[in-house]
C-alpha cells in the first residue's frame, strides 16, 4: 500500500472523528492510524486557532472600534489557520463552535 502525506486540513478533519471511529481500507485493513497524542495536538491547534481568530476580531472591535463582521472573523480565522480561503477557515470556526454547543453560522 502506498504511503500518503495528509494535508493539515485532512489531519484536522480526522482529528474531529469520534475516538472509537475506525477507518477501513479497500483490503479491510486500516489505511491510516493516528496516535492519540497527535489527535490531541490537532484538536488543541484548532482550538488555539479559533481562539486567536475570535480574540483578534474582538480586539479590533473594542480597541480599534471596527464593527465585528462575518467577513472580518473569516479573515482572522484564515490567518490563524494559515489558509488562503477565508470561507474555508470560517467553516473550521463553525465546526468548532458546534462542538461546544453553538449553532451553525449559516
Amino acid at each position: 500500500m502506498e504511503t500518503m502525506t495528509l494535508t493539515n486540513q485532512q489531519r484536522l478533519r480526522i482529528a474531529d472523528l469520534p475516538a472509537d471511529y475506525r477507518m477501513v481500507g479497500l483490503d479491510r485493513s486500516a489505511p491510516y492510524t493516528q496516535p492519540q497524542s497527535v489527535d490531541l495536538t490537532l484538536r488543541l491547534r484548532r482550538l488555539e486557532g479559533a481562539t486567536q481568530a475570535v480574540l483578534a476580531t474582538l480586539r479590533r472591535s473594542l480597541i480599534e472600534r471596527v464593527p465585528p463582521t462575518r467577513d472580518g472573523l473569516a479573515h482572522e480565522a484564515a490567518i490563524a489557520f494559515d489558509l488562503q480561503d477565508d470561507q474555508q477557515a470560517l467553516g473550521i470556526i463553525d465546526d468548532i463552535a458546534q462542538t461546544v454547543g453553538i449553532s451553525a453560522f449559516e
